[in-house]
């Protein structure tokens, strides 16, 4: 027996169902965004999976790379902005002494 939800693009955002342990995509979105809150869907509670069906020679191939490029672009960003807050504080805190 195996439970299966079978969802529009509604489901990446509006369900919190916290023992899913797989999410299969029958589709790859171009969107960064859309890509995180799909992968949300799964591995609220343990790790989970997440499977995107792609096919060879059509949009899908670039609407997936295109939304990796952008979400390693945006994790890059976010390390920057880290790194700069940790540089200030460690710059604060050597001016105190």
């Amino acid at each position: 027996k195996i439970n299966c939800l079978v969802a529009t693009s509604i489901g990446e955002e509006g369900l919190d169902i916290p023992e899913v342990n797989s999410v299969i995509f029958y589709e790859p979105v171009p969107s960064a965004i859309r890509a995180i809150q799909r992968a949300g869907r799964t591995a609220r509670l343990m790790p989970g999976k997440l499977l995107i069906l792609i096919t060879k020679g059509t949009r899908d191939e670039s609407f997936y790379y295109v939304s990796r490029a952008k979400e390693k672009k945006m994790h890059k960003a976010i390390d920057t902005i880290k790194e700069s807050f940790n540089s200030k504080d460690k710059l604060e805190k050597q001016k105190t002494l």
